[in-house]
């Protein structure tokens, strides 16, 4: 290939790459500032950002853990503000995204991610379905997040969470129906919790009710 058509080739690269860089940095950009705006419980503007931040991963073909991620915290938002049917299809073309992800090993930090992203989409599922009284999804979707949980070492890094959600989990089974397997949960939840009475979990799930009755 004559030299100058190496030139010209490198200067497409380099071209494309700062291109992607840029994109990612204004990506990034926005998907923070929604956290800015999500931590200071500026909902609505965090709903704008999280939707910008996702349609700018979408059109500049970002990796799809990006698309995901601003999914997952624009289903939130969309929930704490009320809007449950927009809320819960947006979290369930997060989880299908990347429940189609393929696996690169379980070890890997990639699937690692993964596997917690789908922990919290699924966790944040349960409690929208069970807001929404639809207390069999709610008891699927919580199985898969606690067995994902588990598998992720939250019960060592943070028994009180664990805890907790079980508690959540023993209600939507109860009123699903599940007696046994509710009481057994939540005697479950009691023993990891006991030798930690003095002590408050690092990580709360909000139910989009107790918010929602605020953004009306």
């Amino acid at each position: 290939m004559p030299i100058i058509q190496w030139v010209v080739v490198f200067l497409l690269l380099a071209t494309t790459h700062s291109a992607f860089a840029s994109n990612e940095s204004t990506f990034h950009r926005l998907y923070e500032a929604g956290l800015r705006a999500d931590s200071a419980k500026n909902y609505s503007e965090a709903k704008e950002l999280y939707e910008n931040a996702l349609n700018t991963a979408r059109i500049n073909k970002l990796p799809e853990e990006f698309i995901s991620n601003s999914m997952l915290n624009l289903g939130r938002m969309q929930g704490y503000l009320c809007d449950y049917p927009a809320a819960e299809k947006t979290l369930k073309e997060a989880l299908g995204l990347e429940e189609s992800r393929p696996n690169s090993g379980r070890a890997s930090d990639s699937a690692v991610r993964r596997r917690s992203t789908v922990m919290k989409i699924s966790s944040a599922l349960a409690v929208l379905t069970y807001d929404q009284e639809n207390y069999p999804a709610s008891v699927s979707y919580f199985e898969k997040a606690i067995s994902l949980a588990e598998e992720l070492g939250i019960l060592r890094a943070d028994p009180l969470q664990l805890s907790d959600v079980l508690d959540d989990f023993a209600l939507a089974l109860e009123k699903a129906g599940h007696i046994d397997k509710a009481v057994s949960t939540r005697t479950r939840a009691a023993s990891i919790r006991e030798p930690f009475s003095n002590k408050k979990p690092r990580f709360r799930m909000v139910r989009f009710r107790e918010v929602c009755q605020f953004n009306r």
